[in-house]
């Protein structure tokens, strides 16, 4: 938007600008009677007038750009005094402009202060994260390090031990009942009590090898299957928490450097709400002209008389 000028004149000069004659034939002397009468002398020159002192005053913002419709204006020609208003902008778009800008700054400041709360908690959070992984890694590590070196290994000694004394104990009953067998036939006994005793010895042998079969599978099962598979995912569950643990420490000083630079941001930004404020509140005074000594009002530039 063009800003409104307006040309002091203070007491005023004339400025002449005389152009040199034409060059002519040397005129011719002519003598006549001389006489009493009055002599007049004419000077014919084309000349301006400029001030001896000029102000010129319009208005000038730094900050507001929009509608400065003129509310007062000192006549053109007028004269006036020092002080006198020459010029005065409704400012009602302006303060307008000023309340919201308020706001708007007072927003800034708030989100300012959420960010460095934020950039608190998350430093804080990052600590105890870091201890979280650093001790789940270190675990991890040490589990699987002892299950390799001790506890599979003692797994397998016990499940070999089950195995051998189940295999003992089959064959330990089954001698019994051999035994108890070769003792009835060189003694004479009731067939009653031979059968019965016979029996139980028979069906406890039987139940030995039953249980003795089922153990030999979970046996087979848990050696070939079950702690290969333990020892794998523990070595995956490892590898896991030493790579949370690598990423944390990747990306923990990125998250923290981006937390940075939007405290850097929101910083600079409240700055420069605060400038562009403080520049409107001084725009306020600039919509009010006066008269910075005693001249007439002229509108527009003066220059060279026009």
């Amino acid at each position: 938007m063009k800003h409104a000028v307006l040309a002091l004149l203070m007491a005023g000069g004339v400025a002449f600008a005389q152009e040199p004659p034409p060059k002519a034939d040397a005129p011719k002397h002519e003598t006549a009677p001389a006489k009493r009468e009055s002599m007049k002398i004419e000077l014919k020159l084309d000349g301006t007038f400029e001030p001896a002192e000029r102000h010129v005053v319009q208005v000038k913002t730094q900050a507001w750009m929009g509608e400065m419709p003129v509310a007062k204006v000192a006549a053109h020609g007028s004269k006036v005094k020092k002080g006198d208003l020459l010029l005065q902008v409704d400012s009602a778009k302006l303060l307008e402009a000023i309340a919201a800008a308020g706001v708007d700054l007072a927003s800034a400041k708030v989100q300012l202060e959420r960010v460095k709360e934020d950039i608190q908690l998350a430093a804080a959070g990052d600590a105890m994260q870091k201890e979280r992984v650093e001790r789940e890694a270190k675990d991890s590590a040490e589990r699987l390090q002892y299950f390799k070196d001790v506890e599979m290994k003692i797994q397998l000694r016990e499940l070999e031990l089950n195995k051998i004394w189940s295999e003992d104990y089959i064959a330990d009953q089954q001698e019994e009942l051999d035994q108890i067998e070769k003792m009835y036939k060189s003694e004479e006994l009731t067939n009653a009590t031979r059968d019965i005793v016979l029996k139980r010895a028979q069906r406890n042998l039987e139940r030995t090898k039953i249980r003795h079969e089922l153990f030999m599978i979970r046996y087979e099962r848990i050696k070939n299957h079950d702690l290969p598979q333990q020892l794998q995912e523990m070595t995956l569950s490892a590898r896991e928490r030493q790579h949370g643990l690598d990423s944390f420490l990747k990306t923990s000083p990125l998250q923290r450097a981006d937390r940075e630079n939007n405290l850097a941001r929101s910083i600079a930004q409240v700055r420069q709400q605060e400038e562009n404020l403080g520049k409107m509140k001084k725009d306020e005074a600039a919509l009010t002209v006066s008269a910075p000594a005693d001249g007439v009002v002229w509108f527009g530039q003066f220059e060279g008389g026009g």
